[in-house]
């Protein structure tokens, strides 16, 4: 108990401690006189920017999920990151070229050493564990030695240099090794190794994603989203041909959109979020792709300066595919993130389409219910006569909807649907999908129904027919066995 209690206590000292660098960064970079190009070019925003947001995030999810290590990786990346900018402040406005005060060599010793561990070492760890805080399994826990020897190789990249962040401003840190820069070797095993860990992180977040229920689903594309974000931030300048420091600040999203996904995922429907955010991004790459393109084909066939009507044919032909091609990239976003809710005939015709799949040991209705919960994303289904379980796929809530099967005027059963995970109830949207659906299922209900009838009543005649075989064979004995007698 006192070490639950404690935990509270030591996550706000650690979001306190987070919030003073942050304070000492911006104060000390106003006092430096340095400058917003110098502090800038020298990340002492942007790690400021990007250490409070950290610690924002991992304020409330160490408060109120302790057990989560999320919350603390966020707290400590916040410490490291804001810790660092704090210190080269502090350096720009208290030091000078050549200072040899042992309080300022450990000023540039911590500005040099912080941040590494926040970049190779903490935000690694999160996205592995996200969002549950665990592991895949216990095969993935190999990780955990690989990002603490990446970390520990990056930061001494970082430490041991004489071309280090502090030595910009003149000051000689401890720890700086000149016989370092003779292991060439070193940059390349730590790109490999940096490489590694993103990448095992990178697949960890697919998997969870393709295995995940409806919640671990929505919290992915809070994530998901804060990433295009930072993608589209990043790019953009790219294209239009200028480099800026300014798009690191996007990076703090990234923290923001964890501690949503952990605590509050159900803030907004973040699917129709998403999925209207990938269609304008692709509808963006799409015509601006066709422009350059059409722009090519015509500087080629005709040459020279294209005239203000070539121009605006491009644009005429670029608006008259545009609401088409948004049309049908729509649907196929909206199938992607939502399965057939927003097609009915869609959801019909999948489901229609597997009813005549028939696994051993089933009734023939599982891969319709199969296909069911995959087109409507619901976690479980069930088709239920008179209190047995005729089929089942998944593991039915405690409150499913429930939706009559009808043949006519008469109940032949009921179907039984999970809400999503998140959700107390059906939307109604989906209750008029089911609606349709459900009369589809009656009818291969009934069929079955009545295969199982005509199944039951030709066993039932073929025993009559054997008992009658029987019954007569059993009096021609008795008949021949009262003449044997007499005889």
């Amino acid at each position: 108990m006192g070490e639950r209690s404690s935990r509270p206590v030591l996550a706000a000292i650690l979001f306190a401690v987070a919030l003073v660098e942050v304070m000492i960064a911006v104060g000390g970079g106003i006092a430096s006189d340095r400058g917003w190009s110098f502090l800038l070019n020298h990340f002492v925003v942007t790690n400021a920017l990007i250490g409070g947001s950290l610690a924002v995030a991992g304020l409330p999810i160490a408060w109120q999920r302790s057990h989560n290590p999320i919350g603390w990786l966020l707290l400590a990346g916040g410490v490291c990151y804001a810790g660092s900018a704090a210190a080269f402040s502090l350096l720009a406005w208290g030091s000078y070229a050549g200072d040899e005060r042992p309080l300022w060599r450990l000023i540039a010793t911590w500005a040099n050493l912080a941040w590494p561990w926040a970049i190779e070492g903490c935000v690694p760890m999160i996205l592995l564990l996200f969002p549950t805080g665990h592991f895949l399994s216990r095969r993935w826990l190999w990780t955990v030695p690989v990002v603490a020897l990446n970390a520990i190789l990056f930061a001494a990249t970082a430490v041991f240099p004489s071309d280090n962040l502090a030595a910009d401003l003149g000051v000689r840190a401890y720890l700086v090794w000149p016989r370092f820069e003779s292991f060439v070797w070193l940059g390349p095993v730590t790109d490999v190794l940096g490489d590694l860990v993103y990448g095992a992180a990178a697949l960890s977040l697919i998997l969870r994603y393709m295995r995940g229920d409806d919640r671990i689903r929505r919290q992915m594309l809070w994530l998901l989203l804060a990433v295009g974000v930072v993608f589209v931030t990043w790019t953009l300048p790219d294209l239009l041909g200028f480099q800026t420091p300014v798009t690191l600040f996007a990076i703090a999203f990234i923290p923001i959109a964890i501690m949503i996904a952990i605590l509050r995922y159900q803030l907004l429907d973040i699917r129709l979020v998403v999925s209207r955010f990938a269609l304008y991004l692709l509808l963006s790459a799409i015509v601006i792709a066709g422009y350059l393109g059409l722009i090519t084909v015509l500087d080629r066939a005709l040459g020279g300066e294209r005239t203000e009507v070539e121009s605006a044919i491009i644009v005429l032909v670029l608006a008259a595919i545009f609401n088409p091609l948004r049309v049908w990239l729509q649907r196929r976003v909206d199938r992607l993130f939502y399965g057939s809710r927003q097609d009915p005939a869609r959801a019909m015709a999948d489901v229609g389409s597997r009813l005549g799949e028939h696994p051993a040991g089933g009734t023939g209705l599982e891969a319709a219910l199969s296909a069911l919960c995959e087109s409507l994303r619901v976690p479980a289904a069930a088709i239920v006569v008179k209190g047995n379980t005729l089929a089942k796929i998944g593991e039915l809530s405690s409150e499913p909807y429930v939706a009559p099967l009808r043949r006519g005027t008469t109940e032949i059963g009921e179907l039984l649907i999970s809400p999503r995970t998140g959700e107390r109830r059906l939307p109604k949207t989906d209750q008029r999908i089911v609606a349709l659906l459900s009369d589809l299922l009656a009818i291969a209900l009934q069929a079955t129904q009545m295969a199982d009838e005509l199944v039951e009543s030709r066993s039932d005649l073929i025993t009559a027919r054997e008992e009658e075989r029987q019954s007569d064979c059993g009096e021609i004995c008795m008949m021949a066995s009262g003449r044997h007698s007499l005889a």
